[in-house]
């Protein structure tokens, strides 16, 4: 999954050194990320890289669930599975 236009699927810089050019809105975020945080600018950006990477790999998750719900849900002899169990657990729930 790509998160910008820009990405090509090539890594061709080492990734432990990582150098970016901040524009004005990314300056300000910086200075007021690290002051809220009390922690450096390198901090800083580890943590959001690490959060932004949490936040895809949630929302991936997240759609696997949708489109396997959506293949249960579309499966007949799924939905009869499902119905059977909700009958035995309905049978349950009466003693």
């Amino acid at each position: 999954m790509s998160c910008s236009p820009y990405y090509t699927g090539h890594v061709t810089a080492d990734p432990e050194v990582i150098n970016f050019r901040p524009d004005a809105e990314t300056r300000e975020a910086l200075r007021v990320l690290m002051r809220a945080c009390h922690a450096d600018r390198s901090t800083v950006i580890r943590r959001a890289i690490v959060q932004a990477a949490q936040e895809v790999e949630a929302a991936e998750a997240a759609e696997d669930l949708r489109a396997e719900a959506a293949r249960v849900a579309a499966s007949e002899s799924d939905r009869a599975e499902m119905a059977a169990v909700q009958e035995e657990l309905a049978d349950l729930r009466a003693w």
